[in-house]
């Protein structure tokens, strides 16, 4: 699936969920990749917790990152559908 802007987006479910998407990205041969957990990631410790995670590993694999951040609504799909973007923070933006 593409995203508003045009990149291919791997979705997941769940946050604990993430390691699923490494074999996806090796395969695509991906070189950079923007993170975007949902927005209580800042006030869910559980959802912290697996975006750190997530972003030491994809560090320790290589990949550049680009961390997506908005404030509302929780998925960055209901953000996208309200016409609104996320704020991009990292290596890429």
């Amino acid at each position: 699936m593409l995203d508003p802007d045009g990149n291919l987006t791997i979705g997941f479910a769940g946050v604990d969920t993430w390691p699923s998407v490494l074999p996806v990205l090796e395969e695509l041969g991906a070189r950079t990749v923007h993170i975007a957990f949902d927005a209580d990631c800042r006030r869910n410790r559980r959802v912290a917790v697996q975006l750190q995670a997530c972003v030491q590993e994809l560090a320790r694999l290589g990949y550049r990152r680009v961390l997506e951040l908005w404030d509302e609504p929780k998925g960055i799909d209901d953000l996208f559908a309200s016409g609104g973007r996320p704020r991009c923070v990292g290596e890429d933006s």
